[in-house]
Parts: structure tokens; C-alpha cells; sequence
């Protein structure tokens, strides 16, 4: 389910049920939005409002980049051949990795709104975050296929051809893209329904309150490779057709695409507090979370590797591989794992008016156990499968945090 319908939805619900809570309560006639601020502390320190409230947070938040991993097989790298001898060989390693991506700052929103009477309420909240979208162009990308024997007495290898016109033995080829557009994507929001519990003030004239409820929270990650061979003209051709040249993609694995998606479903109960106290026109604030989420992931991967080859071409093309067409695949995986988090917040708000404020803050949120895209694609070529997912790499940790802009009411 979509961000947008399942929080519309569960706004509505919610408000629903806000209205129907006690309509003998201190309720929406008493906000009296625009009347002057009360600051007379005659009698006591300022009380806490009660009643209907409601904030919108504008958010500036970073997401914590994914753990670097080559893009290609991790390791040594693989020796392969460059020329018809043996001492035109070379150690082929991974060009890039993902230290390419970094903590990029997106734009969201947070809404809340609820419920206060005496001791007792009712919060409900929901984020977004806008997609934090990192694509990178490179060029001479050089990459490494942990290429598995697959022809038994003969030692083939998906990677192996002629490395010349003249050549009799296949010899495993480099891999080099001549350029490519890597791309992560991260999208990421959140509900959560609380019970409030709030408690009398203390000699220094703040509050507590404490809330118990349930959170969902999705956090989908996609990593995305496409990589392009040379295209060079191959001379004239034999046609009648006013094309004078025969174009063709110069590379190994000429063209080539992948795309992995992982997504994190989380829910499970949660709990938290949260002090403020006002002084004046300010109040501050300061709140935690922590909840224990049942994560639902789920991973899928998609592609194709040597998009232009034609392995029947005759005689064979030196520096392809010399059984490998193009060749498509698809993999999923899913898998249940625990998700802890914690979520801290503190912040300022100034008092325009008796139940309008304007706000700043900010949010920190720390989840484990969240599967990331880019270091789950299993760069290995078997007999019977092309590439795959490596299911033990789905626990990371991640980090957003960032500024929040808030308007509030009643709050």
C-alpha cells in the first residue's frame, strides 16, 4: 500500500474517532485560534493545553548511505587475458564501489494531531520523506564476475573466447564497460497510533507525558546499474539499404542492466515520553522513542547481462565470450527479521497567538536490522543461474536525521 492512501486513510480514521472522544471535553471551541497569548503565570506556572491539537513539520533529514561494497565480486580480482600469450594477461579488480553515494539532505512532512483532557489522550502521526535519488555517470567502469566452471572435462566458463582473429584457446576476458549510470534510491515513511498519558506538573512547572502504542514504518532501497560497451562502426556492408556502416557494441558484456530492490516492512509496539516546559513565548521540548519492530523484507532483483551478443556469429568475434547470449534473470528472496529503533527529538516552539505556534527542531532516528540493495547482489556466474542475492548481508543499520519547521496548534 501506497504512503499517501494508507496515511489518508488512517488520518481519517483517527480523526474520526478524536471527534467522537467525549463531546462534553474541552474540545475545539476553546482553541480560539487567534486570540492574544495567555502568559499570566498568576496563580502558578503556565498550564498545559488541552484539547484538540494538531502540527505540521516541514523536514530536512539525511539518510545514512549504505555500507560500501564493490561494484562486482569483492576480492583479489581474477586474471584474465588481454592477448594471444600468456604474458598478455592482467589481475582485473572492480572499478567503483559504493562510496559513490553519501547522506544526501531530502525534503519531507510530518503531521500529527490528537487528543488531550486532563491525564489522558490520544496522538497520531505520520512522515514522509521525498525519494533521496544519488545517480552517478562513469566512464571505463571495469568490473569482476566470480565466473564458476560449467563444462565439465571441457572448463568452460561463461567469460571465455578468443582473444584474437587467430586465437584456438578460449581464455577468460576482462570485463569493461565503456560507461555506466549507477543509481541508489531510498524511500521511506511512517505511522504510528499512541495512547497519552500525561502528568501533573512538576515544582519547576514542566510536564511529562508518556505514550504507549504501535508503529509501521517502510524503508525501500533500490540500486540500479546500467552499463554500455562502445559502439564503433564495423565498415561497409553488403545491403542495399543506404546504410553504409553496420554498427557494433565493443565489449564483453555490451550492454548490460540490473536492478535490486529491497523493502523493509516494519511494525510492532513502541513506547516514549516526552518533557516541555514554557517560559514565556518559548517552549521547549524533548522527546524519545523506542520500539521493537517484526521487519517483513523483501528482495527482488531483475537484468540483463550481454544484451548485443550473438553467440552464433561465425567465425566468433575475438573478445566475446564464445557460449554466452543474452542472457535475462530475475530473483527473490524474502525473510523476517527483528528491527529495534529509536527515535529522539527536541526542540523550540514561540507562541503567536493563544493556540498558534512556529517551531524549529530536530529529529534523530536510528533503525537495525534493515536490508540495503546495493550490497546484496551476488555478482557470480553458475551453470544454471546469473547473478543471484546474497541473502546473509540483510542487517545494516541506518540513521536519518535533520531539521524540522513546525506550525502547531493547541499543542
Amino acid at each position: 500500500m501506497s504512503y499517501h492512501r494508507f496515511t489518508s486513510c488512517l488520518t481519517g480514521w483517527a480523526f474520526t474517532f478524536l471527534l467522537a472522544v467525549a463531546a462534553s471535553a474541552q474540545g475545539l471551541e476553546d482553541m480560539q485560534l487567534f486570540a492574544p497569548a495567555n502568559l499570566s503565570t498568576y496563580g502558578g506556572p503556565l498550564r498545559a493545553k488541552e484539547g484538540y491539537f494538531f502540527a505540521f513539520d516541514g523536514l530536512m533529514w539525511g539518510i545514512s548511505q549504505p555500507e560500501v561494497t564493490p561494484i562486482g565480486h569483492p576480492g583479489p580480482g581474477r586474471l584474465v587475458y588481454t592477448g594471444p600469450t600468456e604474458d598478455r594477461t592482467a589481475t582485473q579488480t572492480n572499478s567503483f564501489d559504493t562510496s559513490l553515494f553519501g547522506a544526501e539532505i531530502v525534503t519531507g512532512q510530518r503531521y500529527e494531531l490528537g487528543w488531550v483532557h486532563g491525564h489522558h489522550g490520544l496522538l497520531f502521526s505520520g512522515w514522509h520523506l521525498n525519494s533521496q535519488t544519488q545517480t552517478e555517470g562513469v566512464g571505463a567502469m571495469e568490473m569482476v564476475f566470480d565466473d564458476r566452471e560449467w563444462g565439465g572435462a571441457l572448463d568452460y566458463r561463461h567469460l571465455d573466447g578468443y582473444v584474437t582473429d587467430t586465437s584456438t584457446v578460449p581464455l577468460p576476458l576482462p570485463v569493461t564497460f565503456d560507461s555506466a549510470r549507477i543509481r541508489n534510491r531510498v524511500r521511506t515513511w511512517g505511522c504510528e497510533v499512541m495512547y497519552l498519558l500525561r502528568t501533573d506538573p512538576t515544582h519547576s512547572g514542566g510536564y511529562f507525558e508518556f505514550f504507549g502504542g504501535a508503529r509501521y514504518l517502510e524503508f525501500n532501497d533500490r540500486f540500479q546499474v546500467e552499463a554500455y560497451g562502445r559502439l564503433e562502426s564495423a565498415g561497409d556492408d553488403d545491403d542495399d539499404d543506404d546504410d553504409d556502416d553496420d554498427d557494433v557494441w565493443i565489449g564483453t558484456l555490451a550492454n548490460s542492466y540490473w536492478q535490486q530492490d529491497a523493502k523493509n516492512h516494519i511494525v510492532g509496539p513502541q513506547v516514549g515520553a516526552r518533557w516541555f516546559k514554557q517560559y514565556g513565548r518559548w517552549s521547549l521540548s524533548t522527546e524519545g522513542r523506542l520500539f521493537v519492530g517484526f521487519n517483513s523484507q523483501s528482495i527482488h532483483q531483475r537484468g540483463v547481462l550481454g544484451s548485443e551478443l550473438d553467440p552464433t556469429v561465425d567465425p566468433p568475434v575475438p573478445m566475446t565470450p564464445l557460449s554466452m547470449g543474452p542472457t535475462s534473470f530475475t530473483h527473490s528472496w524474502n525473510e523476517p527479521e527483528w528491527s529495534p529503533g529509536v527515535e529522539l527529538r527536541v526542540g523550540a516552539d514561540w507562541q503567536c497567538t493563544k493556540s498558534i505556534s512556529l517551531g524549529v527542531g530536530w529529529t534523530g532516528l536510528w533503525m537495525d536490522g534493515i536490508a540495503r540493495a546495493s550490497n546484496m547482489v551476488d555478482y557470480t556466474l553458475y551453470e544454471d543461474q546469473t547473478m543471484g542475492i546474497l541473502h546473509q548481508h540483510n542487517r545494516q543499520s541506518v540513521f536519518m536525521n535533520g531539521a524540522n519547521f513546525r506550525i502547531v496548534i493547541n499543542r
